[in-house]
């Protein structure tokens, strides 16, 4: 298996044998612990291929596109009758539409756009989720504009868990170049300042659940002082954002 098909079947026993926990059936494995952080996806959220979500980001920053366009924008250096070929199994499978064919004497440029599912599934993020405190939306955005600028992979976090007491974060990030996944938090500026032990909190408990680091996003200059009562095992893979 690929490492994207291995981590479709953890996700499909976990459907179906949930009652089990992981370490006691046979997927005792190093694999299990590197996609620990993918439970943190909602259940219809799959991570793309690096190639597939750079093409999805630049769908969505551009709207439509031809094959010359996507290969440009996103600097492939594949063959580019094999990004063709991706384009057409994108669009057999819904994940990408033919938004519309132009003629030039014999040539026929194709231009591409997300399909609706792939534009509510990956980029109509409710923010809504994550809190409901006045600036959480517009940090979330920020953090997301970000990360979709530096490539990575980047999705809301599953909010709904069965055990109150269960660990969760609020957003998720994936950093495809350096295999670095990444708990992300959205403290709002009435957290930090009335509850700096919960902000705290979140800055630890990223490891124990599969990640390598946490970014932290606020408008509060007291993150800042928040992380440096963490201890140095931790200190240097937790970042702070302002923003």
């Amino acid at each position: 298996m690929t490492d994207e098909q291995f981590s479709q079947f953890i996700i499909q026993q976990k459907e179906k044998y949930g009652n089990i926990k992981p370490e006691e059936t046979l997927l005792v494995s190093k694999n299990v612990d590197k996609n620990k952080w993918m439970q943190q996806l909602e259940n219809n959220i799959t991570i793309p291929s690096k190639t597939k979500w750079e093409i999805f980001v630049s769908l969505y920053s551009h709207e439509k596109l031809s094959l010359m366009e996507i290969v440009r924008i996103c600097n492939f250096i594949q063959p580019r009758d094999e990004i063709s070929k991706l384009l057409r199994d994108m669009n057999e499978r819904k994940l990408i539409d033919i938004a519309e064919k132009i003629q030039k004497g014999r040539v026929t440029i194709i231009k591409y756009q997300l399909s609706n599912e792939t534009k509510t599934k990956y980029f109509d993020l409710d923010y809504s989720k994550i809190g409901t405190a006045s600036d959480i939306s517009d940090v979330a955005k920020n953090a997301v504009e970000h990360y979709l600028k530096e490539g990575y992979f980047v999705s809301i976090a599953m909010q709904d868990f069965s055990k109150k007491d269960e660990l969760r974060t609020d957003l998720i990030a994936y950093d495809y170049s350096n295999d670095i996944t990444i708990s992300i938090e959205i403290e709002s500026h009435s957290e930090v300042e009335s509850h700096p032990e919960h902000v705290l909190l979140n800055m630890r408990k990223w490891k124990e659940m599969g990640f390598l680091q946490c970014h932290v996003w606020s408008t509060h200059k007291q993150i800042a002082e928040i992380k440096e009562k963490l201890d140095s095992t931790m200190y240097n893979n937790v970042k702070i954002f302002l923003v």
